[in-house]
C-alpha cells in the first residue's frame, strides 16, 4: 500500500497544484504542495528517523516564513540546528544501544 502512496502522491500533488493556481490564481504558494512528497515519504518509510523529519520541517517553516513575512535573513539560522538535531539524536541512540 505503501508503494501505491508514493506512485500516487506527485500526480496528486500536480492536480492540486494545477487547481489552485488555474480556479483560484495561486500558483505561487500553492507549489508548496509538493514538499508533501518527502514528507510522506519520511513519515511512511519504515526506517523513519526523527532527522528527516526535522529536516523536511525545518525547510517548510523557513520557506513559509520567508514567503509570508519576508524573513529569509535572520532565520536562515534554523537551518543551523539541523546538525544540533543530529547530533543529539545520535548521542540518545548510542545512549539506548549502550543501556541494552
Amino acid at each position: 500500500m505503501k508503494k501505491k502512496i508514493m506512485a500516487a502522491l506527485p500526480i496528486m500533488c500536480t492536480i492540486a497544484y494545477l487547481l489552485m493556481g488555474f480556479l483560484a490564481d495561486l500558483w505561487h504558494p500553492g507549489w508548496i504542495v509538493f514538499l508533501l512528497v518527502p514528507l510522506v515519504s519520511a513519515i511512511l518509510n519504515s526506517t523513519f528517523k526523527f532527522v528527516t523529519f526535522y529536516t523536511i520541517l525545518v525547510v517548510i517553516a523557513y520557506m513559509i516564513i520567508g514567503f509570508t513575512i519576508d524573513g529569509w535573513h535572520p532565520w536562515w539560522i534554523l537551518f543551523l540546528t539541523i546538525p544540533i538535531v543530529s547530533i543529539f539524536a545520535k548521542s540518545d541512540k548510542k545512549k539506548e544501544k549502550d543501556n541494552n
